[in-house]
C-alpha cells in the first residue's frame, strides 16, 4: 500500500542517541515493553527518561538456539558518539535474566556505575571492521501482521545468506554477524524491515537480493536507495534525506567514512534545508582526503500514512527531495 500511494521509505527510521537491545522470552506484548517477561522498573525508567527528552529507542530480540545461554539475557547499547564518527559507540553484557533491571539502569542513568557488573561484560571479540554486527529483522506479529507475516522468512532466509556469505569469506564486517528477531522497528507499511547495527541503519521491503547487499556491502547503492529508511545517527528527517543522497554518491565507502553532519541553513517559508557532511576515509589522519558536500533539501508534500493490512490512514507524512 505504502508503494502504491508513493510513499519513499527514505526518512521514516526512528532517531535516537542511545538504543537499548534488550533479549526478551515470548510471548511479547503488542507493546513489547508490556510483556510479561519484560521488568516492569526497567519499563518504568525508560519511560522517565523518554519524558525528559532523552532519545532512547527500545528494542527486544527473541532468544536465540545459537547466540542465547539458559538463563542468562543480552543486552546491547549503542550509543551516538560526539564529533566526527564512523558507527554508533557499542556495549554489551550477558547477564543473569533477574538482574536485567539493574544492569539497564546503570548504562542508562547518568551518574551510575556499571562497574559493579563488569564481570557479565562481554569482550569486544575484534573483526576486521573493528565491531561485531548486529543485524535485527522485525518479526513482531503482534504489533502488526505486515511483520509477522513477511518478517519471519526474510529472517529465516537472512540467517541462511549471512551463514553462506561468511563461509565464502565475502562479508566486509568478518565472521561475526549475528541475525535476530526483534520487535516493532517503526515503519511496519514497509515490511520487511532490518536494522543493521551497530550502524544504525534502517532498511525497507527486504528481500533476498537486498539482504545480500546490505549483509555484503556490495552491488549499486543506487539501486536499493529506494528501500533506504534511513540513518538514525541523524537530527531531523530532512538530514535523513540529505544523507541517503551523500550515501548513494559515494557507494558502500561511505559507510567507513568518518562523518561530521550538520544542517547549516533552514528557510521555514519552503520547509528547505540545507546539511553539511565533512567526511574522510577512515584512518586517514592527515586531512589530504578530506571531502564535504553541502544537499539541499526541500519539502515536496505528503502520503498517507495508512495501517498495515487495516483500513484507514493514521495521518500525513512528509516527503522530502533533494534539489540541489
Amino acid at each position: 500500500m505504502a508503494r502504491r500511494l508513493g510513499e519513499r521509505p527514505i526518512g521514516s527510521a526512528p532517531i535516537w542517541t542511545r538504543c537499548l537491545v534488550v533479549e526478551l522470552p515470548a510471548p511479547w506484548d503488542r507493546k513489547v515493553e508490556f510483556s510479561n517477561a519484560f521488568p516492569p522498573e526497567l519499563r518504568e525508567l525508560i519511560g522517565r527518561l523518554e519524558s525528559e527528552g532523552d532519545r532512547l529507542r527500545l528494542q527486544c530480540v527473541l532468544p536465540d538456539p545459537e547466540y542465547s545461554s539458559a538463563g542468562m539475557s543480552r543486552l546491547l547499547l549503542f550509543s551516538r558518539p560526539g564529533g566526527a564518527f564512523v558507527t554508533n559507540d557499542r556495549v554489551e553484557y550477558l547477564v543473569p535474566s533477574e538482574l536485567v533491571a539493574q544492569v539497564a539502569a546503570s548504562l542508562l542513568e547518568e551518574g551510575s556505575d556499571p562497574a559493579a557488573f563488569a564481570s557479565f561484560k562481554e569482550p569486544g571479540k575484534p573483526v576486521p571492521q573493528g565491531q561485531i554486527r548486529d543485524i535485527l529483522v522485525c518479526t513482531h506479529g503482534n504489533r502488526d501482521a505486515c511483520c509477522g507475516t513477511f518478517g519471519v522468512p526474510v529472517y529465516e532466509a537472512l540467517r541462511r545468506t549471512a551463514s553462506k556469505i561468511e563461509t565464502r569469506g565475502e562479508m566486509r564486517g568478518g565472521p561475526q554477524t549475528r541475525v535476530w528477531r526483534t520487535s516493532h522497528t517503526g515503519g511496519h507499511r514497509f515490511a520487511p524491515t532490518l536494522i543493521d547495527l551497530p550502524d544504525g541503519r534502517y532498511w525497507a521491503g527486504v528481500d533476498a537480493g537486498l539482504a545480500g547487499d546490505v549483509l555484503g556491502h556490495r552491488g549499486d547503492v543506487a539501486a536499493i536507495a529506494g528501500r533506504y529508511r534511513g540513518w538514525a545517527a541523524l537530527d531531523t528527517c530532512a538530514e535523513q534525506n540529505a544523507e541517503a543522497a551523500a550515501f548513494t554518491r559515494v557507494g558502500w565507502d561511505w559507510l567507513t567514512c568518518d562523518k561530521q553532519i550538520e544542517t547549516i541553513g533552514h528557510d521555514p517559508a519552503l520547509d528547505r534545508h540545507t546539511v553539511r557532511f565533512d567526511y574522510r576515509a577512515n584512518g586517514d589522519q592527515d586531512g589530504e582526503e578530506s571531502r564535504s558536500f553541502e544537499v539541499a533539501v526541500e519539502f515536496s508534500g505528503t502520503v498517507p500514512t495508512m495501517n498495515c493490512m487495516k483500513d484507514g490512514s493514521k495521518g500525513d507524512n512528509p516527503q522530502y527531495q533533494v534539489i540541489a
